[in-house]
């Protein structure tokens, strides 16, 4: 129950993480226009692309070469993440800032390579993650209602991944034996990337803080009644928490319609 409790706290600094950087960071002041390569203005749609890219590399990866080259590849990939997210954060900013946010990124990545640890693991994933959804606002790739629509897709999603077939058992044995678990992990317990970037994207969405601290209290509300509910029961199987979340989700985002200012 301790675990729980620890990885619960976890879970908290990182949404508060997500929440203060849809809100601190300055998101109108960048533009794909500051970046060009060969005379042409790189479009947005390059993360996406880019994202897909690692996505289908890591599967690849996975099949074919479950071990070291897998470790080296996934801490190669979140380290190059982690630094863009220091100059994300960054841009337009004083050089003082940009000195500590490069020199915080570095000690991450460091401490995870040379001292791989629970604590050193879960600091670098979030590090990697916790951007990833306020970017994406701020590009206006992700929107209220794309956001329900990938709730709902990734409701069903989760119940195949989890329970409908072997892969979740399959990753983390994998993530286990190289000592990368795909999670944030505390002891015996995790939460998966899928679930944590799941709550990034929500709270990025909403941006208004009296919201954004009410999702947090009801996932984190939702996850400690689970943590409960398999304490009590003995369950020591996955759940797909994503049954809870996404449903959370996309019910405040419905609520919310107004105040989101949906397109007509």
């Amino acid at each position: 129950m301790i675990d729980l409790l620890i990885l619960e706290g976890i879970l908290l600094i990182f949404f508060v993480w997500s929440a203060l950087l849809s809100n601190t960071t300055n998101t109108g002041n960048f533009s794909w226009k500051d970046l060009r390569r060969r005379g042409r203005t790189i479009s947005p749609a390059y993360p996406i692309a880019i994202l897909a890219l690692i996505v289908l590399a890591f599967a690849i990866i996975i099949l074919k070469y479950p071990g070291d080259f897998l470790l080296i590849y996934l801490k190669g990939v979140l380290s190059i993440i982690i630094l863009a997210h220091a100059w994300w954060f960054s841009l337009h900013k004083k050089k003082a800032v940009w000195i500590a946010a490069f020199a915080v990124a570095l000690f991450i990545i460091l401490w995870r390579w040379l001292d791989p640890s629970a604590v050193s693991h879960d600091l670098f994933l979030a590090a990697a993650l916790v951007w990833i959804g306020p970017f994406f606002v701020q590009q206006k790739i992700l929107t209220a209602q794309r956001l329900i629509v990938l709730g709902a897709l990734l409701f069903f999603y989760d119940i195949i991944y989890v329970w409908l077939t072997p892969t979740a058992q399959y990753l983390s044995a994998v993530g286990g034996g190289i000592g990368f678990p795909f999670a944030l992990f505390v002891g015996g317990i995790s939460i998966g990337t899928g679930d944590i970037l799941w709550g990034n994207f929500v709270l990025a969405v909403v941006k208004r803080k009296k919201y954004q601290f009410g999702l947090i209290a009801a996932f984190i509300i939702a996850d400690i009644l689970l943590g409960m509910f398999a304490y009590g029961t003995n369950y020591t199987s996955f759940f797909p928490l994503l049954i809870l979340w996404a449903p959370i989700g996309i019910f405040s985002l419905s609520l919310l319609r107004d105040d989101l200012r949906w397109k007509k």
